[in-house]
Protein backbone atom coordinates (compact mmCIF):
# COMPACT_ATOMS: atom_id res chain seq x y z
CA UNK A 1 0.00 0.00 0.00
CA UNK A 2 1.52 3.31 -1.10
CA UNK A 3 0.29 6.89 -1.12
CA UNK A 4 2.24 10.11 -1.82
CA UNK A 5 5.53 8.21 -1.46
CA UNK A 6 7.42 10.84 -3.47
CA UNK A 7 6.19 13.93 -1.61
CA UNK A 8 9.13 16.03 -0.41
CA UNK A 9 9.23 16.73 3.33
CA UNK A 10 11.92 17.53 5.90
CA UNK A 11 12.91 14.22 7.52
CA UNK A 12 12.92 15.66 11.06
CA UNK A 13 14.43 13.09 13.44
CA UNK A 14 14.25 10.36 10.80
CA UNK A 15 17.62 11.90 9.86
CA UNK A 16 19.00 10.18 12.94
CA UNK A 17 18.52 6.83 11.20
CA UNK A 18 21.25 7.82 8.74
CA UNK A 19 23.40 9.06 11.64
CA UNK A 20 22.94 5.70 13.38
CA UNK A 21 23.69 3.84 10.16
CA UNK A 22 27.04 5.60 9.74
CA UNK A 23 27.91 5.17 13.41
CA UNK A 24 27.15 1.44 13.26
CA UNK A 25 29.18 1.17 10.05
CA UNK A 26 32.11 2.80 11.85
CA UNK A 27 31.85 0.17 14.58
CA UNK A 28 31.86 -2.60 11.96
CA UNK A 29 34.96 -1.11 10.31
CA UNK A 30 36.79 -0.64 13.63
CA UNK A 31 36.73 3.14 13.43
CA UNK A 32 34.67 3.24 16.64
CA UNK A 33 34.40 0.69 19.43
CA UNK A 34 31.83 -0.43 21.96
CA UNK A 35 34.73 -1.05 24.34
CA UNK A 36 35.70 2.63 24.53
CA UNK A 37 34.37 5.43 26.76
CA UNK A 38 33.99 8.63 24.74
CA UNK A 39 34.10 12.21 26.07
CA UNK A 40 31.38 14.50 24.77
CA UNK A 41 33.10 16.66 22.10
CA UNK A 42 32.55 20.42 21.78
CA UNK A 43 29.29 20.87 19.91
CA UNK A 44 27.76 17.73 21.36
CA UNK A 45 26.48 19.24 24.60
CA UNK A 46 22.75 19.71 25.22
CA UNK A 47 23.30 23.48 25.55
CA UNK A 48 24.53 23.53 21.94
CA UNK A 49 21.18 22.25 20.67
CA UNK A 50 18.30 24.40 19.47
CA UNK A 51 15.75 25.40 22.13
CA UNK A 52 12.98 22.84 22.35
CA UNK A 53 15.19 20.00 21.16
CA UNK A 54 14.84 16.52 22.58
CA UNK A 55 18.09 15.91 24.45
CA UNK A 56 19.77 13.38 26.69
CA UNK A 57 21.28 16.21 28.74
CA UNK A 58 24.95 15.80 27.83
CA UNK A 59 27.30 18.38 29.31
CA UNK A 60 30.98 19.22 28.97
CA UNK A 61 32.97 16.65 30.92
CA UNK A 62 30.44 13.86 30.43
CA UNK A 63 31.65 10.52 29.15
CA UNK A 64 29.52 7.87 27.52
CA UNK A 65 29.66 4.48 25.88
CA UNK A 66 28.86 4.35 22.20
CA UNK A 67 25.87 2.07 22.74
CA UNK A 68 24.34 4.56 25.17
CA UNK A 69 24.71 7.37 22.64
CA UNK A 70 23.19 5.22 19.90
CA UNK A 71 20.26 4.21 22.09
CA UNK A 72 19.71 7.82 23.09
CA UNK A 73 19.53 8.84 19.44
CA UNK A 74 17.27 5.92 18.55
CA UNK A 75 14.96 5.59 21.54
CA UNK A 76 14.47 9.13 22.82
CA UNK A 77 15.61 10.95 19.66
CA UNK A 78 18.21 12.94 21.59
CA UNK A 79 19.74 15.63 19.40
CA UNK A 80 22.83 16.01 21.60
CA UNK A 81 23.49 12.26 21.29
CA UNK A 82 23.12 12.46 17.50
CA UNK A 83 25.58 15.35 17.25
CA UNK A 84 28.01 13.56 19.56
CA UNK A 85 27.85 10.45 17.37
CA UNK A 86 28.47 12.60 14.29
CA UNK A 87 31.47 14.35 15.83
CA UNK A 88 32.95 11.07 17.02
CA UNK A 89 32.63 9.61 13.51
CA UNK A 90 34.04 12.55 11.54
CA UNK A 91 36.44 15.46 11.94
CA UNK A 92 33.59 17.99 11.99
CA UNK A 93 29.84 18.29 11.70
CA UNK A 94 30.23 19.47 8.10
CA UNK A 95 32.34 16.43 7.22
CA UNK A 96 29.74 14.11 8.74
CA UNK A 97 26.88 15.77 6.84
CA UNK A 98 28.84 15.26 3.62
CA UNK A 99 29.11 11.57 4.53
CA UNK A 100 25.36 11.44 5.13
CA UNK A 101 24.61 12.82 1.68
CA UNK A 102 27.19 10.64 -0.02
CA UNK A 103 25.72 7.54 1.63
CA UNK A 104 22.18 8.60 0.73
CA UNK A 105 23.22 8.83 -2.90
CA UNK A 106 24.95 5.43 -2.72
CA UNK A 107 21.80 3.81 -1.29
CA UNK A 108 19.67 5.32 -4.08
CA UNK A 109 17.92 8.02 -2.02
CA UNK A 110 17.78 10.37 -5.02
CA UNK A 111 15.42 12.92 -3.47
CA UNK A 112 17.14 13.17 -0.08
CA UNK A 113 19.38 15.99 1.12
CA UNK A 114 20.66 16.17 4.70
CA UNK A 115 21.78 19.40 6.36
CA UNK A 116 22.32 18.10 9.92
CA UNK A 117 22.73 14.80 11.78
CA UNK A 118 19.73 15.31 14.09
CA UNK A 119 16.96 16.43 11.72
CA UNK A 120 16.18 19.77 13.35
CA UNK A 121 16.65 21.80 10.18
CA UNK A 122 13.79 22.34 7.72
CA UNK A 123 16.37 22.63 4.92
CA UNK A 124 16.76 18.85 4.80
CA UNK A 125 14.48 17.07 2.34
CA UNK A 126 13.41 13.47 1.78
CA UNK A 127 10.48 11.31 0.67
CA UNK A 128 8.68 8.32 2.09
CA UNK A 129 10.09 6.16 -0.70
CA UNK A 130 13.64 7.22 0.18
CA UNK A 131 13.07 6.53 3.87
CA UNK A 132 11.83 3.04 3.02
CA UNK A 133 15.04 2.47 1.02
CA UNK A 134 17.10 3.61 4.00
CA UNK A 135 15.17 1.45 6.47
CA UNK A 136 15.59 -1.67 4.31
CA UNK A 137 19.30 -0.98 3.83
CA UNK A 138 19.74 -0.27 7.54
CA UNK A 139 18.23 -3.59 8.62
CA UNK A 140 20.14 -5.54 5.99
CA UNK A 141 23.49 -3.94 6.81
CA UNK A 142 23.16 -4.19 10.60
CA UNK A 143 21.66 -7.54 11.60
CA UNK A 144 20.77 -7.56 15.28
CA UNK A 145 20.52 -3.77 15.51
CA UNK A 146 16.86 -3.84 16.55
CA UNK A 147 17.55 -5.87 19.68
CA UNK A 148 20.75 -3.94 20.36
CA UNK A 149 19.53 -0.37 19.87
CA UNK A 150 15.81 0.00 19.13
CA UNK A 151 13.66 -2.54 20.98
CA UNK A 152 14.11 -1.32 24.56
CA UNK A 153 11.12 0.30 26.26
CA UNK A 154 13.26 3.15 27.52
CA UNK A 155 16.73 4.63 27.83
CA UNK A 156 19.27 2.16 29.15
CA UNK A 157 22.63 3.37 30.50
CA UNK A 158 25.81 1.35 30.93
CA UNK A 159 27.76 1.21 34.19
CA UNK A 160 30.69 2.97 32.52
CA UNK A 161 28.65 6.05 31.51
CA UNK A 162 29.55 9.21 33.37
CA UNK A 163 26.63 11.42 32.38
CA UNK A 164 25.48 14.10 34.78
CA UNK A 165 21.87 13.90 35.97
CA UNK A 166 21.01 10.60 34.33
CA UNK A 167 17.28 10.14 33.97
CA UNK A 168 15.33 7.26 32.46
CA UNK A 169 13.51 8.33 29.29
CA UNK A 170 10.82 6.35 27.48
CA UNK A 171 11.04 5.07 23.91
CA UNK A 172 9.21 7.44 21.54
CA UNK A 173 8.03 4.36 19.60
CA UNK A 174 4.59 3.93 21.19
CA UNK A 175 4.02 0.59 19.41
CA UNK A 176 6.70 -1.24 21.43
CA UNK A 177 4.81 -3.68 23.63
CA UNK A 178 1.49 -2.61 22.13
CA UNK A 179 1.48 -4.16 18.65
CA UNK A 180 2.68 -7.74 18.24
CA UNK A 181 6.19 -8.05 16.85
CA UNK A 182 7.10 -4.34 16.77
CA UNK A 183 10.79 -3.87 17.63
CA UNK A 184 11.80 -0.53 16.00
CA UNK A 185 12.56 1.83 14.15
CA UNK A 186 12.43 5.67 14.35
CA UNK A 187 10.11 8.58 15.03
CA UNK A 188 10.41 12.26 14.14
CA UNK A 189 8.60 15.57 14.19
CA UNK A 190 9.24 19.25 13.59
CA UNK A 191 6.57 21.91 12.94
CA UNK A 192 7.40 22.29 9.24
CA UNK A 193 7.23 18.54 8.57
CA UNK A 194 4.49 17.14 10.77
CA UNK A 195 4.73 13.81 12.54
CA UNK A 196 6.78 10.95 11.02
CA UNK A 197 7.14 7.31 11.98
CA UNK A 198 9.03 4.35 10.53
CA UNK A 199 7.81 1.23 12.30
CA UNK A 200 8.83 -2.38 11.76
CA UNK A 201 7.54 -5.67 13.11
CA UNK A 202 8.26 -9.37 12.65
CA UNK A 203 5.85 -12.27 13.00
CA UNK A 204 6.55 -15.89 12.07
CA UNK A 205 9.74 -14.96 10.16
CA UNK A 206 7.90 -12.30 8.15
CA UNK A 207 8.99 -8.68 8.61
CA UNK A 208 7.24 -5.56 7.37
CA UNK A 209 8.16 -1.87 7.51
CA UNK A 210 5.60 0.95 7.59
CA UNK A 211 6.55 4.54 6.76
CA UNK A 212 4.19 7.31 7.85
CA UNK A 213 5.15 10.93 7.15
CA UNK A 214 3.61 14.37 7.31
CA UNK A 215 0.85 13.61 9.81
CA UNK A 216 -0.92 16.77 10.99
CA UNK A 217 -2.76 17.06 14.30
CA UNK A 218 -4.31 19.70 16.52
CA UNK A 219 -1.99 18.92 19.42
CA UNK A 220 1.37 17.33 20.05
CA UNK A 221 -0.14 14.36 21.88
CA UNK A 222 -2.69 13.83 19.11
CA UNK A 223 0.13 13.80 16.58
CA UNK A 224 2.07 11.17 18.51
CA UNK A 225 -1.00 8.97 18.77
CA UNK A 226 -2.12 9.45 15.18
CA UNK A 227 1.22 8.54 13.63
CA UNK A 228 1.35 5.45 15.85
CA UNK A 229 -2.20 4.43 14.97
CA UNK A 230 -1.60 4.92 11.24
CA UNK A 231 1.62 2.87 11.35
CA UNK A 232 -0.15 0.11 13.29
CA UNK A 233 -2.96 -0.02 10.71
CA UNK A 234 -0.42 -0.40 7.89
CA UNK A 235 1.45 -3.17 9.67
CA UNK A 236 -1.73 -5.10 10.50
CA UNK A 237 -2.92 -4.77 6.89
CA UNK A 238 0.41 -6.10 5.63
CA UNK A 239 0.44 -9.13 7.95
CA UNK A 240 -3.19 -9.87 7.13
CA UNK A 241 -2.64 -9.88 3.37
CA UNK A 242 0.96 -10.94 2.79
CA UNK A 243 3.64 -13.29 4.07
CA UNK A 244 7.30 -13.95 3.41
CA UNK A 245 8.15 -17.07 1.43
CA UNK A 246 11.59 -18.54 0.95
CA UNK A 247 12.21 -21.86 -0.77
CA UNK A 248 13.87 -24.58 1.23
CA UNK A 249 17.13 -26.12 0.15
CA UNK A 250 16.42 -28.49 -2.78
CA UNK A 251 17.23 -32.16 -2.52
CA UNK A 252 20.75 -33.14 -3.50
CA UNK A 253 21.17 -33.16 -7.28
CA UNK A 254 23.64 -35.78 -8.49
CA UNK A 255 24.68 -36.16 -12.13
CA UNK A 256 26.62 -39.15 -13.57
CA UNK A 257 30.14 -38.39 -14.84
CA UNK A 258 31.87 -40.08 -17.77
CA UNK A 259 35.63 -40.59 -17.83
CA UNK A 260 36.11 -39.06 -14.39
CA UNK A 261 37.87 -40.03 -11.17
CA UNK A 262 34.39 -40.23 -9.64
CA UNK A 263 31.19 -41.68 -11.01
CA UNK A 264 28.97 -38.70 -10.16
CA UNK A 265 29.10 -35.08 -9.05
CA UNK A 266 26.75 -32.89 -7.05
CA UNK A 267 25.15 -29.67 -8.22
CA UNK A 268 24.21 -26.91 -5.80
CA UNK A 269 23.00 -23.32 -5.46
CA UNK A 270 25.86 -21.18 -4.20
CA UNK A 271 24.02 -17.83 -4.35
CA UNK A 272 22.11 -16.56 -1.30
CA UNK A 273 18.47 -17.48 -1.84
CA UNK A 274 16.23 -14.45 -1.45
CA UNK A 275 12.83 -14.21 0.18
CA UNK A 276 9.69 -13.07 -1.60
CA UNK A 277 6.58 -11.31 -0.34
CA UNK A 278 3.57 -13.41 -1.33
CA UNK A 279 -0.17 -12.80 -1.23
CA UNK A 280 -2.00 -14.94 1.30
CA UNK A 281 -5.00 -15.15 -1.03
CA UNK A 282 -3.02 -16.93 -3.75
CA UNK A 283 -3.19 -20.62 -2.89
CA UNK A 284 -1.87 -21.95 -6.20
CA UNK A 285 0.88 -24.54 -5.66
CA UNK A 286 4.51 -23.58 -6.12
CA UNK A 287 6.31 -25.88 -8.58
CA UNK A 288 10.06 -26.45 -8.69
CA UNK A 289 11.76 -27.32 -11.99
CA UNK A 290 15.36 -28.47 -12.39
CA UNK A 291 17.16 -28.05 -15.71
CA UNK A 292 20.33 -30.14 -15.48
CA UNK A 293 22.22 -32.43 -17.87
CA UNK A 294 21.61 -36.17 -17.72
CA UNK A 295 25.36 -36.78 -17.87
CA UNK A 296 28.63 -34.82 -17.68
CA UNK A 297 32.06 -35.62 -19.09
CA UNK A 298 35.29 -35.05 -17.17
CA UNK A 299 37.34 -33.00 -16.62
CA UNK A 300 34.99 -30.72 -14.68
CA UNK A 301 35.85 -27.50 -12.84
CA UNK A 302 34.33 -26.74 -9.44
CA UNK A 303 31.91 -23.83 -9.60
CA UNK A 304 31.08 -24.27 -13.27
CA UNK A 305 27.43 -23.55 -14.09
CA UNK A 306 25.80 -26.55 -15.77
CA UNK A 307 22.11 -26.04 -15.07
CA UNK A 308 19.33 -23.94 -13.58
CA UNK A 309 16.69 -24.40 -10.89
CA UNK A 310 13.43 -22.44 -11.06
CA UNK A 311 10.30 -21.96 -8.94
CA UNK A 312 6.95 -21.19 -10.59
CA UNK A 313 3.47 -20.35 -9.36
CA UNK A 314 0.61 -20.47 -11.85
CA UNK A 315 3.10 -20.35 -14.71
CA UNK A 316 4.81 -17.24 -13.32
CA UNK A 317 8.52 -17.45 -12.63
CA UNK A 318 9.21 -16.62 -8.98
CA UNK A 319 12.92 -17.36 -8.59
CA UNK A 320 15.75 -18.90 -10.57
CA UNK A 321 19.33 -19.74 -9.66
CA UNK A 322 22.25 -21.36 -11.47
CA UNK A 323 23.36 -24.84 -10.45
CA UNK A 324 27.12 -25.19 -10.04
CA UNK A 325 29.40 -28.19 -9.80
CA UNK A 326 30.33 -28.72 -6.15
CA UNK A 327 33.80 -30.26 -6.59
CA UNK A 328 36.23 -30.57 -9.44
CA UNK A 329 36.48 -33.90 -11.28
CA UNK A 330 39.73 -35.03 -12.90
CA UNK A 331 39.87 -37.04 -16.10
CA UNK A 332 40.50 -40.74 -15.53
CA UNK A 333 41.65 -42.76 -18.50
CA UNK A 334 40.16 -46.21 -18.70
CA UNK A 335 41.58 -49.20 -20.53
CA UNK A 336 38.99 -49.00 -23.32
CA UNK A 337 39.85 -45.32 -23.83
CA UNK A 338 43.52 -46.16 -24.17
CA UNK A 339 42.71 -48.93 -26.68
CA UNK A 340 40.68 -46.54 -28.83
CA UNK A 341 43.46 -43.93 -28.79
CA UNK A 342 46.00 -46.61 -29.68
CA UNK A 343 43.93 -47.69 -32.70
CA UNK A 344 43.58 -44.09 -33.87
CA UNK A 345 47.32 -43.49 -33.59
CA UNK A 346 47.98 -46.75 -35.45
CA UNK A 347 45.66 -45.67 -38.27
CA UNK A 348 47.33 -42.26 -38.49
CA UNK A 349 50.76 -43.83 -38.70
CA UNK A 350 49.68 -46.39 -41.34
CA UNK A 351 46.92 -44.71 -43.39
CA UNK A 352 47.23 -47.15 -46.33
CA UNK A 353 46.54 -50.23 -44.26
Amino acid sequence: MEQSADTLLPPASLAKLMTLHLSLSDVASGRLSYEEIYPVPPGGEALSMEPGSSVLGLTAGDEATLITLQRAAALVSANDAAWTLALLSSTSGTAFILRMNHEADAIGMRETVYSDPDGWSSRSQTTGADQMRLALHYLQEHPGVLDLVHAQSGMIYMDADKIANQTVKKNTNLLIGRVEGVDGLKTGTIPSAGFHFIATAEREKTRFIAVVMGIRAESYVDGLNKRSDDAAVLLEWAFRNYFTWKPGEPDSIMVPVRHGDTDSVGLEITDAIESLTMKRSDDRPIVIMVDAPEELTAPLEAGRIVGMIRWYQGGKLLLEYPLRITVGVERRWKIKDIEVISKIEHFLNYPDL
